[in-house]
């Protein structure tokens, strides 16, 4: 390709890359890294030529468990299972030196899709992390990941002979999709296509990432981009910080508290924390945006930002850079970092990319021209060789050559968090019961799913509301069992249209679904509303419960029934009370369907209570606590308010016995 943006670099691979900045920048720090030896809420670092170095050992440690003599052509891929952490990044250039090919895997995945991922790419080697989910599989090994010692001296450490010559057009790198459909999907990064990520950014806006920045990334290792912006800090010679936290993912208060770091002057992330670090600095009377007036830029991506909280960081000064691109095609769209802060979700095509891609004017959808060579191998899906990907933008004004993401053509709905949810097989599954005539499935920029229902009228006359709210429930309970962790639908999120209302469809039958979520916005809202912030619905309920009753154990055995209802355990399985729930599928619908039971008994819990206190152990310590303190000011000496919280209480356990929350009326 003519004018290749990659011309001036003499690196091949990644592991040519780390050798070059060891050689080159060897003093300089790379690395920020919670100090997990004293004190994880401060940061410890590394050099570029000691990671490099410890890379070099990891690679010689795995060399003994990973056979490299195959005659095969087929590439070795190793699959890498990890939470988020020093440890799982520096194993990532650790194998990347052996010439295999990496697989980082995301914890989140239910056994199942791991195995699908496995299988699919014919993996034959599973680095795993303790207490990650046990794999078994015919020609599988597995190997313990390997901690790093941060006492020894790794400088010496020699690089792995190879005899295979590094080349741009290598595969080096699998990541997968988030799993729209039933199972994720794989995609191959060549070295080429793994840099020019960085290399698009670079050259679409001077200044995007320079030696000297400290870029904090609030992104996970297995998504392209947690795992590629270390590898634009390594191409850039600046410093990656990971987030100052024990585990991942970094709580709210542990956000605003990485923010204070002086050293840190850009950030990227994906749109759930700067979520939640909004929330924090808006609920904390001691906090101030001023640590974020500090940074060049807060970069984001994965997802779409709601317009509130963009308009926070606005209002307050602060700029924040939108971008488009996808783990399938790379970087396509950058905010310029020029523009007015007001426009953070404007965006231009990089000049590098103008020749390859189109929008097509009869719909607007952004489509990969065959000739691509940005592109990743493989990923067309139109028959001339093309790559649709079914996003919609908007010129904005016309002829300015500056667009903005109008949404997704498909049935694909993104949130918040940057999962995927599609919706179509979901409506189909509760369609298949005779009461329901149509299902709308809806969640795009939100947190999680919901779905209206538009009920069969003739088979609706035979039954109660409380008969269909069962039956409806039952629909989506199978709708549930086939789709993602994330997909799922709560009861409350459900909504069965009134008789006199319907889904709006096209010609072919098919939903008209941005018609339908205008029309029923306001409803929608609503359901959200409910369910993302209760109001004490129940107050007869919040009053009754008699607080006083509560001790550790009891509160505890509650704690851990909820935790069986939410399938987190089975209900005679042991439970490690100390152990974060997020390491063991717990995620964020998780947290508020948890907070709202928690709510119904104690009161004024905040929105980042689970993420705060994300141990049933460290839960319990803080609802006893905050539960004394009310009690102090207002003990019920009535005799009869006894008697009546125990009633309210064996009411409330029924109810959660028999799961009969109700679903939004008719």
């Amino acid at each position: 390709m003519q004018n290749d943006i990659l011309a001036h670099i003499s690196y091949k691979s990644v592991p040519e890359l780390l050798e070059y900045q060891a050689q080159n920048r060897p003093d300089k720090t790379h690395l920020l890294y919670p100090d997990l030896t004293s004190d994880p809420l401060r940061y410890a670092s590394a050099t570029f030529a000691q990671v490099n170095g410890i890379a070099n050992y990891l690679a010689d440690k795995y060399a003994k468990q990973i056979d490299l003599s195959s005659n095969s052509q087929k590439s070795i891929v190793v699959c890498l299972l990890a939470n988020t952490s020093v440890n799982n990044l520096l194993t990532f250039y650790g194998l990347v030196k052996l010439g295999v090919v990496v697989f980082p895997l995301s914890i989140r995945n239910s056994k199942a899709a791991l195995e699908h991922l496995i299988k699919t790419t014919e993996a034959s080697y599973l680095v795993i992390e303790s207490g990650q989910i046990q794999i078994e599989l015919d020609g599988l090994k597995l190997i313990p990941l390997e901690n790093v010692d941060w006492n020894k001296n790794y400088n010496s450490s020699q690089p792995i002979n190879r005899t295979e010559k590094d080349s741009l057009e290598n595969i080096q790198l699998i990541l997968h999709s988030s799993g729209s459909t039933a199972f994720p999907k794989p995609i191959r990064l060549t070295n080429r296509g793994l840099f020019y990520i960085h290399q698009v950014q670079a050259s679409a806006n001077k200044g995007f990432r320079e030696e000297g920045d400290v870029v904090l990334t609030l992104g996970a290792l297995f998504h392209v981009a947690g795992l590629c912006t270390a590898v634009g800090c390594l191409m850039s010679g600046a410093t990656y910080a990971l987030p100052l936290s024990k585990i991942y993912p970094p709580t709210p208060k542990q956000l605003v508290a990485n923010i204070q770091v002086e050293q840190i002057n850009k950030i990227f992330s994906v749109p759930v924390f700067l979520e939640q670090l909004i929330n924090e600095l808006e609920s904390d009377k001691s906090a101030t945006y001023e640590p974020l007036k500090r940074m060049k830029h807060i970069f984001y991506g994965g997802a779409s930002l709601s317009d509130h909280i963009a308009r926070k960081f606005v209002g307050n000064g602060i700029r924040i850079t939108s971008n488009y691109g996808a783990t399938e095609t790379g970087m396509v769209m950058m905010n310029d970092l020029n523009s007015p802060i007001t426009r953070y979700n404007f965006m231009k095509i990089a000049e590098c990319r103008k020749p390859f891609v189109m929008i097509r004017p009869d719909d607007h959808v952004l489509v990969h021209l065959p000739n691509d060579p940005f592109c990743q191998p493989g990923i067309a899906n139109q028959p001339d060789g093309s790559y649709s990907t079914n996003d919609v933008f908007i010129e904005d004004p016309p002829g300015s050559g500056e667009y903005r993401v109008e949404g997704r053509q498909d049935d694909t709905l993104i949130h918040v968090n940057g999962e995927k949810t599609n919706a179509l097989p979901m409506e189909h599954n509760i369609c298949a019961s005779p009461l329901v005539k149509r299902a709308a499935v809806f969640g795009h920029k939100r947190l999680c799913t919901g779905v209206l229902i538009e009920l069969n009228r003739e088979e609706a006359e035979k039954y109660s509301n409380d008969e269909i709210s069962d039956l409806v429930w039952e629909a989506v309970q199978a709708a549930n069992k086939t789709a993602p962790n994330h997909s799922r639908i709560v009861r409350q999120m459900i909504k069965c249209l009134p008789m006199s209302k319907t889904l709006s469809i096209t010609d072919k039958g098919n939903i008209m679904r941005k018609r339908i979520y205008n029309d029923y916005a306001d409803i929608i809202d609503k359901l959200y509303e409910k369910f993302l912030k209760p109001d004490q619905q129940n107050t007869e309920l919040s009053k009754g419960n008699n607080k006083q009753e509560w001790n550790q154990t009891s509160l505890k055995n509650y704690i851990l029934e909820l935790l069986t209802k939410l399938n987190i355990k089975d209900s005679d399985e042991h439970f490690d009370t100390s152990r974060s729930i997020f390491d063991v599928g717990f995620d964020s619908l998780h947290a508020v369907q948890l907070r709202n039971e928690l709510t119904s008994i104690f009161p004024s819990i905040p929105l980042n209570f689970i993420y705060e206190y994300s141990t049933v152990d460290s839960m319990v310590d803080e609802l006893i606590s905050r539960n004394n303190k009310i009690n102090t000011k207002s003990i019920n000496n009535d005799p009869k308010h006894y008697a009546l919280t125990e009633n309210l209480i064996d009411k409330y356990i029924n109810l959660m016995k028999n799961d009969s929350s109700p679903i939004n009326p008719i």
